[in-house]
């Protein structure tokens, strides 16, 4: 046992409400959404500096992700259909509440599907879909409420 320490007794809250939106529409099955910010950061140098360096700087930036989602029927959302095309898509995932401190949200406003490989989820069909935001300077926006 160790002595003098004193730790809080906090629990985080639980997630009870979480929804994934594509394309303001659709609301897939989803089991598992990945996401790579992909900076690429530069440190500026300065020899006068006390570190050497005068400041960090973000120089590109490059975000992907992974959603897997069930397979929705061709007339609900055609995975397909927007991968051929190459037609950008909108992509909306809040987890939690609206109370402060009780959720995030997700929205990555221009986004492209770069391919589909198809899987089983405890016999169920779904899609592992990789994306790459193609917004300009707003690739997404993170929420912490």
């Amino acid at each position: 046992k160790v002595t003098g320490i004193s730790y809080e007794s906090i629990a985080p809250l639980v997630v009870n409400a979480a929804n994934m939106l594509i394309d303001g529409t659709v609301t897939p099955i989803t089991s598992q959404m990945t996401f790579d910010i992909g900076n690429t950061v530069s440190l500026v140098k300065d020899l006068n500096s006390e570190t050497w360096y005068r400041q960090a700087a973000i120089t590109s930036r490059t975000t992907v992700g992974t959603l897997v989602i069930s397979q929705p029927e061709p007339s609900e959302y055609d995975v397909f259909e927007k991968l051929f095309s190459g037609a950008s898509g909108t992509l909306e995932y809040t987890i939690g509440g609206e109370t402060a401190g009780t959720g995030i949200k997700i929205i990555i406003p221009a986004l492209q599907w770069t391919g589909s490989t198809n899987g089983d989820d405890n016999g169920f069909q779904n899609n592992s879909l990789p994306l790459r935001a193609n917004g300009n300077d707003d690739e997404y926006a993170i929420w912490f409420r």
